[in-house]
Parts: C-alpha cells; structure tokens; sequence
C-alpha cells in the first residue's frame, strides 16, 4: 500500500498494509529510522478506541512512557488488490519540553499562572494589547495566529468573526 502520514519532529507513520479483515501493519519512522510497528483493527466488529488507534510512548523528561503521538484510525479497508484506510484525528506532543513560569513571554502572550495541582496553565496579553480588525492576522506566539474575517459588516447583529489556528508550512496547498 505504502501510504504515509508525515508527522512533526521528523516522525513519519506508514501504512505498510491493510488485510481483508481490516487490520492495519503500521510503522512508525524517526528520520528515516524504524522506532515502531504495530497492527490496529480498526474496522474489527466491535473496535475498541485502543484497538483503531495508533500509539507512540517515549520517556520525555522526568516522564516515563509519555504518548506522544496519537493517530486514530476511523476505518480500514480491503477488497482485492484496492485499499483504505481513514484517519480522524492525529495527535502528537513534543519530545521536547519546554520550562516555563510565570510572567514569562512568549511572543505576545504571557504565562500569568501555573497550578501544578489542577494541571492548569493561564496565558494573557496584558502587556501586549491587540487591535482586531477586519481581514487581520496577528501572530500570537511561535505558529499560534489570531485570524479575523474578511466580512464587509461588522455591527451588533453581525459581529466581527475571528479564530485561534495554528500555521503549518507545508499545509499550503501546491
């Protein structure tokens, strides 16, 4: 089959085959390297969420078998010499950690509180106000941007649209 999901940090996850029951032979590829193989069946009567996900644990830090890569398989198929399979939700989390405390900055954005024992992290601008105005896009923090509309009314019935996302470089299409 030889479909791939290129990931972040250098990861890359094959789909090396789909049997006829469904069950996918996955590998998992740190710079070219093989680091994982796995099979999930996703498309087994009666799949559990484990058995059409794809997990990667890595000791990361102090954290020991940390999942830093997720990928949930919604289906597999196989019927001769055609197959498929459908992902729906990728995950993946940095092996990288990054220390961080309080008033801290990142971009436009600062840490204003960490609660270790509700595992929570609040950010703000205070320091930074933001103007938001029609068809604008400002640069939040690292890839994190805060994007308005390009609607021509902005009033009380029909207010200014905006979202939160998160650039990809290579998600432009060719």
């Amino acid at each position: 089959m030889g479909s791939q999901l290129e990931l972040e940090e250098g990861y890359t996850l094959l789909v090396k085959g789909v049997s006829e029951e469904g069950r996918c032979y996955l590998q998992l590829l740190k710079d070219g390297d093989l680091v994982q193989s796995k099979i999930i069946a996703p498309s087994a009567e009666y799949a559990t969420l484990a058995d059409k996900t794809f997990f990667y644990k890595k000791d990361v830090g102090s954290q020991k078998g940390l999942v830093i890569i997720a990928v949930h398989f919604k289906n597999a198929y196989r019927d001769g010499a055609s197959s498929a399979v459908t992902v729906d939700g990728i995950w993946q989390i940095s092996e990288e950690p990054v220390s961080i405390a309080p008033d801290e900055k990142f971009g436009k954005m600062r840490v204003a509180s960490i609660n270790s024992n509700d595992m929570t992290l609040t950010m703000d601008n205070n320091d930074n106000q933001i103007a938001l105005e029609r068809d604008t896009d400002i640069r939040l923090m690292g890839n994190i941007r805060l994007r308005a509309a390009d609607q021509s009314t902005i009033d009380e019935s029909s207010p200014l649209r905006y979202y939160i996302c998160k650039m990809k470089e290579d998600a432009v299409p060719a």
